[in-house]
Protein backbone atom coordinates (compact mmCIF):
# COMPACT_ATOMS: atom_id res chain seq x y z
CA UNK A 1 0.00 0.00 0.00
CA UNK A 2 1.28 3.43 -1.01
CA UNK A 3 1.36 5.96 2.13
CA UNK A 4 1.75 9.27 1.52
CA UNK A 5 4.38 11.13 4.16
CA UNK A 6 3.24 12.31 7.44
CA UNK A 7 3.98 15.84 8.88
CA UNK A 8 5.48 15.82 12.22
CA UNK A 9 2.29 16.80 14.29
CA UNK A 10 2.13 18.37 17.54
CA UNK A 11 1.13 16.21 20.60
CA UNK A 12 -2.16 19.16 20.75
CA UNK A 13 -3.43 17.93 17.37
CA UNK A 14 -6.10 15.61 17.09
CA UNK A 15 -8.13 13.58 14.50
CA UNK A 16 -11.67 12.03 15.09
CA UNK A 17 -12.51 8.97 14.52
CA UNK A 18 -14.86 6.08 14.60
CA UNK A 19 -14.97 4.33 17.73
CA UNK A 20 -14.99 0.43 17.71
CA UNK A 21 -15.87 -1.77 20.88
CA UNK A 22 -13.75 -5.61 20.29
CA UNK A 23 -11.20 -5.79 22.75
CA UNK A 24 -8.31 -7.02 22.50
CA UNK A 25 -8.32 -10.98 22.72
CA UNK A 26 -5.78 -13.08 25.37
CA UNK A 27 -3.37 -15.87 24.09
CA UNK A 28 -4.22 -19.03 26.00
CA UNK A 29 -1.45 -21.15 24.27
CA UNK A 30 2.41 -20.78 24.99
CA UNK A 31 2.68 -20.82 21.11
CA UNK A 32 0.34 -19.12 20.02
CA UNK A 33 -3.68 -18.84 20.17
CA UNK A 34 -6.56 -18.94 17.35
CA UNK A 35 -8.92 -17.01 18.67
CA UNK A 36 -12.19 -15.66 17.44
CA UNK A 37 -14.90 -13.00 18.34
CA UNK A 38 -18.56 -12.90 17.14
CA UNK A 39 -18.19 -8.69 17.63
CA UNK A 40 -16.26 -7.65 14.42
CA UNK A 41 -14.40 -4.52 14.16
CA UNK A 42 -16.02 -1.70 13.41
CA UNK A 43 -15.80 -0.37 10.13
CA UNK A 44 -16.16 2.87 8.07
CA UNK A 45 -15.82 3.04 4.27
CA UNK A 46 -15.61 5.93 2.00
CA UNK A 47 -16.81 5.50 -1.91
CA UNK A 48 -13.64 6.74 -3.84
CA UNK A 49 -15.88 6.57 -7.43
CA UNK A 50 -16.57 9.81 -9.08
CA UNK A 51 -20.58 9.93 -8.10
CA UNK A 52 -22.02 12.77 -6.03
CA UNK A 53 -21.68 12.38 -2.30
CA UNK A 54 -23.96 13.70 0.52
CA UNK A 55 -22.31 16.73 1.93
CA UNK A 56 -21.96 15.72 5.10
CA UNK A 57 -19.22 13.45 3.84
CA UNK A 58 -15.75 14.98 4.34
CA UNK A 59 -12.44 14.58 2.09
CA UNK A 60 -9.39 15.62 2.00
CA UNK A 61 -8.94 18.78 -0.90
CA UNK A 62 -6.08 16.17 -2.49
CA UNK A 63 -8.82 13.61 -3.10
CA UNK A 64 -11.39 15.61 -4.21
CA UNK A 65 -9.02 17.62 -7.21
CA UNK A 66 -7.74 14.53 -8.15
CA UNK A 67 -11.37 12.73 -8.92
CA UNK A 68 -13.28 15.96 -9.76
CA UNK A 69 -15.47 14.83 -7.04
CA UNK A 70 -18.53 17.49 -6.41
CA UNK A 71 -18.98 18.14 -2.99
CA UNK A 72 -22.58 19.65 -2.36
CA UNK A 73 -22.78 23.25 -0.36
CA UNK A 74 -23.26 22.85 3.43
CA UNK A 75 -26.63 22.05 4.54
CA UNK A 76 -28.87 25.07 5.97
CA UNK A 77 -25.52 27.38 5.63
CA UNK A 78 -23.86 24.74 7.45
CA UNK A 79 -26.03 24.42 10.35
CA UNK A 80 -26.73 20.79 9.79
CA UNK A 81 -23.34 20.03 8.77
CA UNK A 82 -21.45 21.84 11.56
CA UNK A 83 -23.86 20.53 14.42
CA UNK A 84 -23.52 17.31 13.37
CA UNK A 85 -19.34 17.08 13.46
CA UNK A 86 -19.21 19.14 16.50
CA UNK A 87 -21.62 16.71 18.58
CA UNK A 88 -19.38 14.19 17.70
CA UNK A 89 -22.12 11.66 17.07
CA UNK A 90 -21.82 11.12 13.27
CA UNK A 91 -19.86 7.87 12.96
CA UNK A 92 -18.94 7.82 9.12
CA UNK A 93 -20.04 5.11 6.76
CA UNK A 94 -20.47 1.58 7.20
CA UNK A 95 -21.33 -1.28 5.63
CA UNK A 96 -25.00 -2.82 7.28
CA UNK A 97 -23.77 -5.78 8.40
CA UNK A 98 -20.86 -4.20 10.47
CA UNK A 99 -23.84 -1.80 12.55
CA UNK A 100 -23.43 -4.21 15.52
CA UNK A 101 -19.65 -3.27 15.82
CA UNK A 102 -20.77 0.12 16.66
CA UNK A 103 -22.93 -0.43 20.18
CA UNK A 104 -24.49 -2.94 21.99
CA UNK A 105 -25.37 -1.12 24.94
CA UNK A 106 -29.17 -0.43 25.17
CA UNK A 107 -29.73 3.26 24.70
CA UNK A 108 -27.00 4.71 22.79
CA UNK A 109 -27.73 6.71 19.80
CA UNK A 110 -25.39 7.75 17.14
CA UNK A 111 -25.54 8.95 13.17
CA UNK A 112 -24.26 6.90 10.65
CA UNK A 113 -24.33 6.60 6.60
CA UNK A 114 -25.02 2.56 5.99
CA UNK A 115 -24.72 0.79 3.02
CA UNK A 116 -26.30 -2.34 1.69
CA UNK A 117 -23.64 -4.71 0.81
CA UNK A 118 -24.50 -4.86 -2.95
CA UNK A 119 -24.47 -1.26 -3.44
CA UNK A 120 -21.31 -0.61 -0.79
CA UNK A 121 -19.17 1.29 -2.50
CA UNK A 122 -21.54 3.64 -4.32
CA UNK A 123 -22.63 6.49 -1.92
CA UNK A 124 -24.52 8.67 -4.41
CA UNK A 125 -28.21 7.24 -3.35
CA UNK A 126 -27.29 6.77 0.48
CA UNK A 127 -29.06 8.10 3.73
CA UNK A 128 -28.04 9.46 6.79
CA UNK A 129 -29.23 7.51 9.98
CA UNK A 130 -30.57 8.30 13.14
CA UNK A 131 -29.44 4.63 15.27
CA UNK A 132 -31.01 3.70 18.58
CA UNK A 133 -29.37 0.82 19.98
CA UNK A 134 -32.05 -1.53 21.64
CA UNK A 135 -29.19 -4.09 23.13
CA UNK A 136 -27.87 -7.04 22.14
CA UNK A 137 -27.88 -6.57 17.87
CA UNK A 138 -31.60 -5.42 17.82
CA UNK A 139 -32.07 -1.52 16.34
CA UNK A 140 -34.65 1.19 15.96
CA UNK A 141 -33.65 2.86 12.48
CA UNK A 142 -34.33 6.01 11.42
CA UNK A 143 -33.54 6.92 8.14
CA UNK A 144 -32.90 11.34 7.75
CA UNK A 145 -33.69 12.64 4.24
CA UNK A 146 -32.11 15.81 3.04
CA UNK A 147 -34.94 17.79 1.44
CA UNK A 148 -34.57 18.99 -2.22
CA UNK A 149 -34.12 22.61 -1.27
CA UNK A 150 -31.13 21.47 0.93
CA UNK A 151 -31.75 23.45 3.92
CA UNK A 152 -32.81 21.53 6.34
CA UNK A 153 -33.65 17.69 7.45
CA UNK A 154 -37.13 15.20 7.62
CA UNK A 155 -37.35 11.97 9.04
CA UNK A 156 -39.11 9.91 6.31
CA UNK A 157 -42.81 9.58 6.40
CA UNK A 158 -42.81 12.77 8.47
CA UNK A 159 -43.86 16.28 7.18
CA UNK A 160 -41.63 18.01 9.88
CA UNK A 161 -38.44 19.60 9.07
CA UNK A 162 -35.67 20.16 10.69
CA UNK A 163 -32.65 23.20 10.34
CA UNK A 164 -29.80 21.32 12.27
CA UNK A 165 -29.11 18.33 14.51
CA UNK A 166 -29.86 19.65 18.23
CA UNK A 167 -33.58 20.35 17.16
CA UNK A 168 -34.20 17.13 15.28
CA UNK A 169 -32.60 14.98 18.12
CA UNK A 170 -34.54 17.26 20.99
CA UNK A 171 -37.55 16.02 19.06
CA UNK A 172 -36.92 12.46 18.74
CA UNK A 173 -36.35 12.67 22.48
CA UNK A 174 -39.77 14.52 23.31
CA UNK A 175 -41.71 11.96 20.74
CA UNK A 176 -39.21 8.60 22.08
CA UNK A 177 -43.31 6.83 21.85
CA UNK A 178 -43.85 7.66 18.60
CA UNK A 179 -41.19 7.05 16.72
CA UNK A 180 -39.18 4.22 19.35
CA UNK A 181 -42.42 2.81 20.65
CA UNK A 182 -40.96 3.07 23.94
CA UNK A 183 -38.55 5.47 26.28
CA UNK A 184 -34.64 4.46 25.27
CA UNK A 185 -32.57 7.30 24.23
CA UNK A 186 -30.68 7.19 27.10
CA UNK A 187 -26.35 7.63 25.72
CA UNK A 188 -25.19 9.82 22.92
CA UNK A 189 -22.30 7.59 21.87
CA UNK A 190 -19.66 9.69 20.36
CA UNK A 191 -16.44 9.27 18.63
CA UNK A 192 -13.11 8.65 20.39
CA UNK A 193 -10.01 10.89 19.88
CA UNK A 194 -6.78 9.80 18.62
CA UNK A 195 -3.76 11.88 19.21
CA UNK A 196 -0.73 12.29 17.08
CA UNK A 197 2.06 11.25 19.12
CA UNK A 198 5.25 11.26 16.76
CA UNK A 199 6.89 9.57 13.96
CA UNK A 200 9.45 6.80 14.49
CA UNK A 201 11.43 5.85 11.08
CA UNK A 202 11.67 2.10 12.38
CA UNK A 203 7.69 2.15 11.87
CA UNK A 204 7.71 3.72 8.27
CA UNK A 205 9.96 1.42 7.00
CA UNK A 206 8.00 -1.54 8.63
CA UNK A 207 5.04 -0.88 7.68
CA UNK A 208 5.45 0.93 4.28
CA UNK A 209 6.47 4.49 2.83
CA UNK A 210 5.09 6.53 5.42
CA UNK A 211 2.90 5.92 8.71
CA UNK A 212 2.21 8.18 11.67
CA UNK A 213 2.38 6.25 15.69
CA UNK A 214 -0.24 7.58 17.04
CA UNK A 215 -1.38 7.75 20.92
CA UNK A 216 -4.65 6.68 22.63
CA UNK A 217 -5.64 7.76 25.71
CA UNK A 218 -9.89 7.79 25.36
CA UNK A 219 -10.99 4.41 24.74
CA UNK A 220 -11.78 3.00 28.69
CA UNK A 221 -10.34 -0.28 27.53
CA UNK A 222 -7.80 0.52 25.36
CA UNK A 223 -4.76 2.75 26.39
CA UNK A 224 -1.31 2.60 23.85
CA UNK A 225 -0.06 3.53 20.92
CA UNK A 226 -1.49 2.56 17.05
CA UNK A 227 -0.38 3.45 13.68
CA UNK A 228 -1.76 5.68 11.54
CA UNK A 229 -1.44 4.78 7.46
CA UNK A 230 -1.80 7.44 5.61
CA UNK A 231 -3.12 7.05 2.23
CA UNK A 232 -1.59 8.64 -0.87
CA UNK A 233 -4.79 9.95 -2.84
CA UNK A 234 -4.64 7.86 -6.13
CA UNK A 235 -7.83 5.46 -7.62
CA UNK A 236 -5.59 2.47 -6.91
CA UNK A 237 -4.59 3.01 -3.61
CA UNK A 238 -8.00 3.91 -2.51
CA UNK A 239 -9.16 0.66 -3.33
CA UNK A 240 -6.47 -1.06 -1.87
CA UNK A 241 -6.83 0.39 1.48
CA UNK A 242 -11.14 -0.08 0.69
CA UNK A 243 -10.66 -3.56 0.21
CA UNK A 244 -8.09 -3.73 3.77
CA UNK A 245 -10.36 -2.18 5.81
CA UNK A 246 -13.07 -4.84 4.35
CA UNK A 247 -11.01 -7.50 4.93
CA UNK A 248 -9.52 -6.62 8.22
CA UNK A 249 -13.02 -6.11 10.03
CA UNK A 250 -14.09 -9.60 9.32
CA UNK A 251 -11.30 -11.28 10.86
CA UNK A 252 -9.81 -11.27 15.20
CA UNK A 253 -6.52 -13.59 16.01
CA UNK A 254 -3.75 -13.05 17.85
CA UNK A 255 -1.33 -13.80 15.29
CA UNK A 256 -3.00 -10.94 12.88
CA UNK A 257 -3.36 -7.15 12.98
CA UNK A 258 -5.65 -5.97 15.21
CA UNK A 259 -7.47 -3.39 13.61
CA UNK A 260 -8.96 -0.44 14.95
CA UNK A 261 -10.40 1.93 12.56
CA UNK A 262 -10.92 3.94 9.48
CA UNK A 263 -10.79 7.91 9.27
CA UNK A 264 -12.95 9.38 6.37
CA UNK A 265 -12.47 12.96 8.07
CA UNK A 266 -9.65 14.86 8.08
CA UNK A 267 -7.12 11.91 7.00
CA UNK A 268 -8.34 8.88 4.99
CA UNK A 269 -6.36 6.50 6.27
CA UNK A 270 -6.26 3.10 8.39
CA UNK A 271 -5.75 2.81 12.24
CA UNK A 272 -3.91 -1.09 13.61
CA UNK A 273 -1.83 -2.05 16.04
CA UNK A 274 1.18 -0.90 16.83
CA UNK A 275 4.04 -4.04 16.75
CA UNK A 276 7.28 -3.07 18.52
CA UNK A 277 9.10 -5.21 16.55
CA UNK A 278 8.94 -4.35 13.61
CA UNK A 279 9.09 -6.26 10.39
CA UNK A 280 10.29 -9.82 9.84
CA UNK A 281 12.32 -8.48 6.72
CA UNK A 282 13.95 -5.47 9.12
CA UNK A 283 14.68 -8.15 11.51
CA UNK A 284 16.50 -10.13 8.79
CA UNK A 285 18.48 -7.47 6.90
CA UNK A 286 18.71 -4.79 9.44
CA UNK A 287 19.78 -7.10 12.01
CA UNK A 288 21.58 -9.59 9.73
CA UNK A 289 23.65 -10.38 12.74
CA UNK A 290 20.99 -10.92 15.43
CA UNK A 291 18.87 -13.16 13.01
CA UNK A 292 21.76 -15.39 11.95
CA UNK A 293 21.61 -15.77 16.33
CA UNK A 294 17.94 -16.39 16.01
CA UNK A 295 18.05 -19.65 18.53
CA UNK A 296 16.45 -22.69 16.71
CA UNK A 297 12.67 -22.81 18.39
CA UNK A 298 12.58 -19.00 18.21
CA UNK A 299 12.74 -19.45 14.54
CA UNK A 300 9.97 -22.23 14.24
CA UNK A 301 8.09 -20.65 17.04
CA UNK A 302 7.71 -17.47 14.02
CA UNK A 303 6.60 -20.04 11.59
CA UNK A 304 4.05 -21.65 14.09
CA UNK A 305 2.56 -18.54 15.10
CA UNK A 306 1.94 -17.75 10.93
CA UNK A 307 0.42 -20.96 10.16
CA UNK A 308 -1.84 -20.28 12.98
CA UNK A 309 -2.78 -16.86 11.05
CA UNK A 310 -3.13 -18.81 7.84
CA UNK A 311 -5.25 -22.08 9.37
CA UNK A 312 -7.52 -18.87 10.41
CA UNK A 313 -8.01 -17.22 7.48
CA UNK A 314 -8.25 -20.84 6.04
CA UNK A 315 -11.36 -21.50 7.92
CA UNK A 316 -12.96 -18.07 6.79
CA UNK A 317 -12.15 -18.57 3.13
CA UNK A 318 -9.76 -15.80 2.81
CA UNK A 319 -6.84 -15.22 0.85
CA UNK A 320 -4.24 -12.99 1.81
CA UNK A 321 -2.20 -13.33 -1.61
CA UNK A 322 0.99 -11.31 0.42
CA UNK A 323 2.57 -13.45 2.63
CA UNK A 324 5.97 -12.31 2.97
CA UNK A 325 8.51 -11.07 5.37
CA UNK A 326 7.60 -7.03 4.74
CA UNK A 327 4.15 -8.08 5.74
CA UNK A 328 4.82 -10.36 8.95
CA UNK A 329 4.81 -7.88 12.04
CA UNK A 330 6.87 -8.71 14.97
CA UNK A 331 6.08 -8.03 18.57
CA UNK A 332 8.91 -6.90 21.20
CA UNK A 333 8.58 -10.62 22.18
CA UNK A 334 8.52 -11.83 18.68
CA UNK A 335 4.90 -12.85 18.47
CA UNK A 336 3.80 -12.56 15.05
CA UNK A 337 1.12 -9.93 13.59
CA UNK A 338 0.47 -10.71 9.73
CA UNK A 339 -0.58 -6.99 8.07
CA UNK A 340 -1.04 -5.83 5.22
CA UNK A 341 -4.85 -7.19 3.64
CA UNK A 342 -4.52 -4.67 0.67
CA UNK A 343 -4.79 -7.40 -2.01
CA UNK A 344 -6.30 -10.02 0.09
CA UNK A 345 -9.37 -11.49 -1.16
CA UNK A 346 -12.28 -13.52 0.17
CA UNK A 347 -13.79 -16.74 -2.15
CA UNK A 348 -17.52 -17.24 -2.09
CA UNK A 349 -20.21 -19.49 -3.18
CA UNK A 350 -21.14 -17.05 -6.21
CA UNK A 351 -17.42 -17.46 -6.85
CA UNK A 352 -18.44 -20.63 -8.11
CA UNK A 353 -21.18 -20.49 -9.49
CA UNK A 354 -19.45 -17.63 -11.96
CA UNK A 355 -17.22 -19.98 -12.85
CA UNK A 356 -19.52 -23.16 -13.47
CA UNK A 357 -21.81 -23.08 -16.34
CA UNK A 358 -23.90 -26.07 -14.96
CA UNK A 359 -27.54 -24.89 -14.07
CA UNK A 360 -28.52 -28.15 -12.67
CA UNK A 361 -30.05 -29.30 -9.56
CA UNK A 362 -27.13 -31.11 -8.35
CA UNK A 363 -24.93 -28.66 -8.84
CA UNK A 364 -26.99 -26.12 -7.37
CA UNK A 365 -27.42 -28.30 -4.29
CA UNK A 366 -23.98 -28.76 -3.89
CA UNK A 367 -22.91 -25.13 -3.82
CA UNK A 368 -24.94 -24.75 -0.81
CA UNK A 369 -23.16 -27.54 1.27
CA UNK A 370 -19.15 -25.84 0.27
CA UNK A 371 -17.73 -25.67 3.92
CA UNK A 372 -14.89 -22.17 4.15
CA UNK A 373 -12.15 -24.58 3.69
CA UNK A 374 -13.49 -26.18 0.68
CA UNK A 375 -13.62 -22.27 -0.74
CA UNK A 376 -9.83 -21.36 0.16
CA UNK A 377 -8.89 -24.64 -1.39
CA UNK A 378 -10.51 -23.59 -4.78
CA UNK A 379 -8.34 -21.03 -7.13
CA UNK A 380 -9.85 -18.03 -8.38
CA UNK A 381 -8.73 -14.83 -9.96
CA UNK A 382 -7.94 -11.49 -8.10
CA UNK A 383 -10.94 -10.24 -9.35
CA UNK A 384 -11.81 -7.53 -6.38
CA UNK A 385 -8.73 -5.49 -7.37
CA UNK A 386 -8.38 -2.99 -10.55
CA UNK A 387 -5.83 -5.12 -13.13
CA UNK A 388 -3.01 -3.30 -12.75
CA UNK A 389 -2.72 -4.42 -9.26
CA UNK A 390 -2.25 -7.74 -10.16
CA UNK A 391 0.35 -7.12 -13.31
CA UNK A 392 2.41 -5.31 -10.26
CA UNK A 393 2.70 -8.20 -8.33
CA UNK A 394 3.45 -10.39 -11.00
CA UNK A 395 5.98 -8.24 -12.05
CA UNK A 396 7.56 -7.53 -8.72
CA UNK A 397 7.07 -10.58 -6.51
CA UNK A 398 9.44 -13.09 -5.97
CA UNK A 399 7.24 -15.30 -3.38
CA UNK A 400 4.31 -15.60 -5.68
CA UNK A 401 3.20 -19.83 -6.64
CA UNK A 402 3.17 -21.57 -10.11
CA UNK A 403 -0.83 -21.27 -10.73
CA UNK A 404 -0.11 -17.47 -10.34
CA UNK A 405 2.66 -16.82 -11.82
CA UNK A 406 1.11 -18.79 -15.02
CA UNK A 407 -2.90 -18.66 -14.59
CA UNK A 408 -3.25 -15.64 -12.30
CA UNK A 409 -5.10 -17.34 -9.71
CA UNK A 410 -4.95 -17.81 -6.26
CA UNK A 411 -5.96 -19.76 -3.06
CA UNK A 412 -4.79 -21.09 0.43
CA UNK A 413 -2.44 -22.98 -1.06
CA UNK A 414 -0.94 -20.19 -3.09
CA UNK A 415 -0.34 -18.51 0.57
CA UNK A 416 1.25 -21.65 1.19
CA UNK A 417 3.77 -21.74 -1.16
CA UNK A 418 4.59 -17.79 -0.30
CA UNK A 419 4.99 -19.28 3.11
CA UNK A 420 7.40 -21.48 2.20
CA UNK A 421 9.25 -18.83 0.35
CA UNK A 422 9.07 -16.53 3.51
CA UNK A 423 10.42 -19.88 5.56
CA UNK A 424 13.45 -19.78 2.77
CA UNK A 425 14.12 -16.09 3.55
CA UNK A 426 13.98 -17.02 7.28
CA UNK A 427 16.40 -19.35 7.36
CA UNK A 428 18.79 -18.13 4.49
CA UNK A 429 18.73 -14.65 4.90
CA UNK A 430 18.23 -14.15 1.12
CA UNK A 431 15.06 -13.00 -1.04
CA UNK A 432 13.98 -16.05 -3.17
CA UNK A 433 15.55 -15.71 -6.44
CA UNK A 434 17.58 -12.93 -5.30
CA UNK A 435 20.08 -13.62 -8.14
CA UNK A 436 17.50 -13.34 -10.82
CA UNK A 437 17.88 -10.34 -12.90
CA UNK A 438 16.48 -11.17 -16.24
CA UNK A 439 13.02 -10.66 -17.55
CA UNK A 440 9.84 -11.48 -16.12
CA UNK A 441 9.14 -14.95 -17.90
CA UNK A 442 12.36 -16.43 -17.10
CA UNK A 443 11.46 -15.27 -12.94
CA UNK A 444 8.31 -17.45 -13.51
CA UNK A 445 10.46 -20.48 -15.30
CA UNK A 446 12.55 -20.57 -11.75
CA UNK A 447 9.18 -20.44 -9.80
CA UNK A 448 7.53 -23.45 -12.06
CA UNK A 449 10.81 -25.64 -11.30
CA UNK A 450 11.05 -24.73 -7.68
CA UNK A 451 10.47 -28.59 -6.61
CA UNK A 452 13.46 -29.95 -8.64
CA UNK A 453 16.43 -27.66 -7.19
CA UNK A 454 15.94 -25.28 -4.57
CA UNK A 455 16.44 -26.34 -0.90
CA UNK A 456 16.75 -24.67 2.78
CA UNK A 457 20.69 -24.28 3.47
CA UNK A 458 22.67 -26.97 4.72
CA UNK A 459 22.23 -27.73 8.48
CA UNK A 460 18.70 -27.00 8.41
CA UNK A 461 16.37 -29.33 10.04
CA UNK A 462 15.82 -32.50 8.25
CA UNK A 463 11.91 -31.98 9.50
CA UNK A 464 11.93 -28.31 7.87
CA UNK A 465 13.47 -29.56 4.78
CA UNK A 466 10.72 -32.19 4.55
CA UNK A 467 7.91 -29.45 4.81
CA UNK A 468 9.48 -27.08 2.49
CA UNK A 469 9.87 -29.70 0.17
CA UNK A 470 5.87 -30.68 0.42
CA UNK A 471 5.15 -26.86 0.41
CA UNK A 472 7.09 -26.36 -2.76
CA UNK A 473 5.18 -28.60 -5.57
CA UNK A 474 4.66 -27.58 -8.81
CA UNK A 475 0.73 -27.56 -8.09
CA UNK A 476 -1.39 -26.39 -5.51
CA UNK A 477 -3.91 -29.10 -4.64
CA UNK A 478 -0.58 -31.66 -4.33
CA UNK A 479 0.74 -29.79 -1.50
CA UNK A 480 0.51 -30.30 2.01
CA UNK A 481 -2.00 -28.57 3.84
CA UNK A 482 -1.37 -25.77 6.20
CA UNK A 483 -2.89 -28.24 9.01
CA UNK A 484 -0.40 -30.47 8.90
CA UNK A 485 2.12 -27.98 8.57
CA UNK A 486 1.07 -26.78 12.02
CA UNK A 487 1.33 -30.41 13.58
CA UNK A 488 4.89 -30.45 11.92
CA UNK A 489 5.84 -27.55 13.58
CA UNK A 490 4.44 -28.28 16.63
CA UNK A 491 5.97 -31.62 16.89
CA UNK A 492 9.61 -30.25 16.06
CA UNK A 493 9.05 -27.54 18.96
CA UNK A 494 8.06 -30.21 21.37
CA UNK A 495 11.41 -32.14 20.26
CA UNK A 496 13.40 -29.02 20.63
CA UNK A 497 11.88 -28.19 23.82
CA UNK A 498 12.73 -31.40 25.88
CA UNK A 499 15.96 -31.41 24.39
CA UNK A 500 16.71 -28.42 25.72
CA UNK A 501 15.95 -29.39 29.30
Amino acid sequence: MKLVAAEKMDDQDKIILEKQHSSPLESSSPLSATSDSSSRKSLNLSDFSTASFPSFIQFPSSLTQLQHVHIQIPLGNGLIDDKLYSSGLFHGVIITDFLETISKKSGEYFFVVLLDEENEIFLGNSKLFFIVSMGNEDYYQKELIITSDRKCLKIKGSTEEFEDIDKLISTLQEDEIKYFKRKIMKHPLRRFSWIYHSLIPDIQQSLGDFTTVAYCDTIPYFKGQVVFHRMNASIESAKKLYNEVKVLSKINHTNIIKFYGFSAFQEIALLTEYCEGGSLHSMIYKNEEYSKNLPEFNRLRLLFQLSEALIYLKSRAIIHRKIEPKTILLTVNLDVKLSNFSCAGIHTVDMVKSKSQSKSIFHKFRWSRYKKEELAEMEFPMTNLPESILEKILKESPYISPETAVNHVFSCQSDLWQFAMTMYELYSQKQPFHFSAGPMYQLHNLICTVSTWKNLPRGTNLGLQEIFKKCTVRFGSDRMKIENVKEKLHDLLIHLNESRV
